[in-house]
């Protein structure tokens, strides 16, 4: 992985974990404990915006002078090839199972155009729902993608007055998604975690917040290539106080739009300095996590009633902690499971799809320049 920034492949598998932790195991209370745990779902919005923030640094230049449509193609055809695989896998293995139990509807609408909307991921965008729970913030990074070419070209070469018009929009945005009851923003949805657990399909909330954390991602980037910004953001400590501000507020029950709108300022700072924090981040365990992110992210969710048959085994022998011991359980198959789907899936068919549709494995172009942009000779 020459060019890899270990920290953000750790930090991919830390929130890829949060949310498997928090679907797994849900401690009940209204204390900060069961705050910080609830907190969990803001994990996909830092997918979000580390998505935003990577896309700019390895494939940015390809767009920075325009829209060309050999670059869109790669682009797209390397996404595809990272994201699909699985995807399509796990996607495939539900419809048929729901085409043996002879379901006909899912949420009123008729299940094989279902099947089609979530096969071709555009099931978030007031489509259909998702077969798999977890699958509405693929479909809506899916837009983002292909959105990419003209936010990278607008957000990383525009003038500083519409930079600043994106980050306030944005930051409207996600703040109206936080404060909305409203059906047509579906915050607060009866069952869900927070005020910015918007999921529901028939909305333009979820596309909403996946491009507001994406576009403040790619806004990251440009503003850590700012030598008087990103001399502030790589200091030894910027990192770290970071880290502590997302992990105080996410103890805090009414943080969650706050939590959001530091991911990006945190993103870009493990970029920038060899902190305490990147190294941990960048430790073998943690990157391993990583680097199965997307098959632990994909693959968790049928795990939950494994969770609580093994809770209810355990509890005849250990009555006062048997949730917790069968959470740590039932995690540890969680990722045996997505390291094998990583090796047996993702990492052969990506590499068979990228042969396919004629694309490389390599860095994106520019990436090496923008990797000293943005963090001079640290050597990652």
């Amino acid at each position: 992985m020459s060019g890899e920034i270990r920290s953000l492949t750790g930090l991919r598998g830390i929130a890829a974990l949060m949310v498997a932790i928090l679907h797994i195991h849900q401690p009940g209370g209204d204390n900060w404990l069961s705050a910080l745990f609830r907190h969990g779902y803001l994990a996909v919005d830092l997918f979000f915006a580390l998505s935003g923030f990577v896309m700019a640094l390895t494939y940015g230049s390809m767009f920075e002078h325009g829209f060309s449509r050999k670059a869109y193609g790669t682009f797209l055809a390397k996404r595809l090839a990272r994201i699909y695989p699985l995807y399509f896998l796990v996607t495939g293995v539900i419809a048929i199972i729901g085409f043996m139990a002879d379901v006909h509807a899912m949420h009123g609408k008729n299940f094989v155009a279902v099947v089609v909307m979530n096969l071709a991921m555009v099931q978030a965008w007031g489509m259909a729902p998702s077969l798999m729970p977890v699958a509405w913030s693929i479909s809506t990074e899916w837009a983002a993608y292909l959105l990419f070419p003209w936010l990278a070209a607008s957000l990383l070469q525009g003038r500083v007055g519409y930079l600043c018009a994106v980050i306030i929009t944005c930051i409207i945005c996600v703040l109206v998604l936080s404060w909305s009851n409203t059906n047509f923003f579906v915050a607060n949805a009866p069952g869900g975690y927070g005020p910015l657990d918007v999921t529901k399909f028939d909305s333009v909330g979820p596309v909403a917040r996946c491009i507001a954390s994406f576009s403040l991602g790619i806004v990251a980037y440009r503003l850590a290539s700012v030598p008087a910004i990103g001399k502030w953001l790589g200091k030894p400590h910027a990192s770290m106080l970071l880290s502590i501000a997302v992990l105080v507020m996410a103890c805090i029950p009414t943080a969650d739009p706050y939590i959001v709108l530091t991911f990006p300022t945190l993103v870009a700072s493990l970029t920038l300095h060899q902190s305490g924090v990147s190294l941990f981040l960048g430790s073998k365990a943690v990157h391993s996590l990583g680097v199965w992110s997307y098959s632990i992210y994909l693959v968790h969710r049928p795990f939950g009633p494994v969770q609580e048959v093994l809770a209810r085994q355990l509890s005849i022998i250990f009555p006062w902690g048997a949730s917790a011991l069968a959470s740590g359980l039932t995690l540890l198959i969680v990722l045996a499971v997505s390291a094998t789907t990583y090796r047996v899936i993702e990492k052969p068919c990506r590499s068979f799809l990228q042969s396919m549709l004629g694309v490389r494995a390599s860095r994106g172009p520019g990436e090496r320049n923008r990797l000293a942009d943005i963090g001079g000779q640290r050597g990652y």
